[in-house]
C-alpha cells in the first residue's frame, strides 16, 4: 500500500525508473517550494511529499547537499535504499538551474 504521492506527478516515492525518493530538506527549501511546512500535530508526511523531480522543477535548480536536514533518512551509507537520482543529489556540492523547459 502507497501511503503518499508526489503531489504534482502523483509518482509514488519509489519506482523502478528513480529507486526511493524519500527525503527530508530544510525548513526554508521545502518553501520556496511553495510546500507547507510541517505541522507535528498532524502526523510524517502530512506536508505532503514531492519526488526529485518536481521539487527540482518548482525550485528552477537541481538539489544539493546543502539544501537537506540532518537525518537519518538522508544518511547515504554503503548498502544506501536511495535511488541513483537522490543519492547523486544528497552528495551535490553545488546545485545548476535547469534547462528551460
Amino acid at each position: 500500500m502507497i501511503l503518499h504521492r508526489c503531489r504534482d506527478c502523483s509518482v509514488p516515492p519509489w519506482t523502478e525508473a528513480h529507486g526511493v525518493e524519500d527525503y527530508m530538506v530544510k525548513p526554508e527549501v521545502w518553501a520556496a517550494a511553495g510546500m507547507p511546512a510541517h505541522d507535528p500535530r498532524k502526523g510524517e508526511g502530512a506536508s505532503g511529499f514531492l519526488c526529485v523531480g518536481c521539487i527540482e522543477q518548482r525550485l528552477g535548480r537541481t538539489l544539493r547537499a546543502v539544501d537537506f536536514i540532518e537525518a537519518p533518512i538522508n544518511v547515504v551509507g554503503g548498502k544506501s535504499w536511495h535511488g541513483p537520482r537522490l543519492r547523486r543529489r544528497l552528495l551535490a556540492k553545488r546545485s545548476r538551474k535547469l534547462a528551460a523547459a
